[in-house]
């Protein structure tokens, strides 16, 4: 699927992906750049994020997801 489908799918979601709107924007930068070497900073940058509360909270929502 072309990256900027997938995107365009996050952004009319409410919730975004998982539920969490900030989760969904660190995965646009993602899509919006696949070339592009991904850190968790520049993760975390996409939501206006810390590192660690990035970190966090992709990992609480992930393991609820199980």
């Amino acid at each position: 699927m072309d990256p900027r489908a997938c995107r365009q799918r996050l952004l009319i979601r409410p919730d975004g992906i998982f539920g969490d709107e900030r989760l969904s924007a660190a995965l646009a930068a993602m899509l919006e750049r696949p070339a592009e070497e991904h850190t968790l900073r520049s993760l975390a940058q996409a939501p206006a994020m810390s590192r660690s509360g990035f970190a966090l909270r992709f990992m609480v929502t992930l393991a609820s997801r199980r």
